[in-house]
């Protein structure tokens, strides 16, 4: 799927727009980004380049993603809001993601409105992330993802947000399963709680991906796996 990205950012900490080994860039910020949304992507492009400490207000850019709508709305793990037009000579509603998807294809846009936008909180210093996902093939939709970001102190977790895609006709945020790992170190015995906390919430259709108690238990192991990488990636 390719996306057209919007971008806004103040340019004063950026050396130029590609990337370059040792130096804050913008591309490398959007490359992290995009590598903490997405399970992979190609192919980034940007109508135009910039020099240091230049900033922006509308470039453009736009990326090839695998996975489709699903891996776009794990996002929501993030925090996300996305902005809806109805008036083009006024400022845009804003809808946190979590309230805009209300079913499978259906969203929160009325008729006469277009989604602008989709802004993402700038992470934690220190944060880590993963999406992890079970698929039969490239570019098929998944039996079950689930999509982490966390930060870590001391060894344990000290903040943590988990959203799951293709358990249910929209995607999840797993608050219950996130609230058991915060201030522990990740143990067999605490993965073990948030994947079943996670489960508890799925409700996957069945269908040629599987029955719907195998789907629950792959979702699980999703979990416990991005849980384990986001970990890895933190400090």
């Amino acid at each position: 799927m390719r996306l057209r990205l919007a971008l806004e950012y103040d340019g004063t900490p950026f050396q130029g727009w590609a990337v370059q080994p040792g130096r804050p860039t913008v591309e490398a910020a959007l490359r992290e980004a995009l590598a903490t949304t997405f399970a992979s992507y190609d192919t980034l492009a940007v109508a135009g380049r910039t020099d240091s400490g230049v900033h922006a207000l509308g470039q453009v850019a736009s990326v090839d993603v695998e996975g489709g709508p699903p891996a776009a709305r794990a996002a929501e793990a993030l925090g996300s809001q996305v902005d809806l037009f109805a008036d083009f000579n006024g400022l845009p509603d804003k809808e946190a993601a979590t309230e805009f998807y209300q079913g499978a294809y259906f969203t929160a846009l009325e008729p006469g409105e277009i989604l602008t936008a989709i802004s993402i909180p700038a992470p934690a210093n220190g944060h880590g992330y993963a999406y992890e996902k079970l698929k039969r093939k490239i570019g098929d939709y998944a039996t079950a993802a689930a999509a982490v970001m966390l930060t870590m102190s001391g060894g344990k977790v000290a903040s943590c947000a988990i959203g799951l895609t293709n358990l249910h006709e929209t995607p999840l945020l797993a608050v219950d399963a996130a609230k058991a790992v915060i201030g522990t170190s990740l143990d067999p015995a605490t993965l073990k709680k948030a994947a079943a906390a996670a489960e508890a919430i799925m409700s996957p259709a069945a269908d040629a991906r599987g029955p719907i108690e195998y789907r629950k238990h792959v979702g699980g192991i999703m979990v416990t796996r991005a849980l384990t990488r986001a970990a890895s990636r933190a400090g």
